[in-house]
């Protein structure tokens, strides 16, 4: 049971690290069509979006 979790743990911050890197690569890709501020409020907005559906989602599997 204890190894299940520590892979849990490590698969939960590989997809953490994937998803920034995919964010940063998206900010760097707006900031050169939109400049750097605007890009990082766009990509910061879309990354809350992301984590507030996946909240519900979670919420909903948990609440049955």
């Amino acid at each position: 049971m204890g190894l299940g979790l520590w892979l849990s743990l490590i698969a939960a911050l590989a997809l953490l690290a994937g998803l920034l890197l995919v964010a940063w690569g998206v900010e760097r890709w707006l900031s050169t069509l939109l400049g750097p501020v605007f890009s990082l409020l766009l990509a910061g907005g879309l990354l809350l979006l992301l984590a507030g559906a996946l909240g519900l989602w979670v919420r909903s599997l948990i609440r049955g």
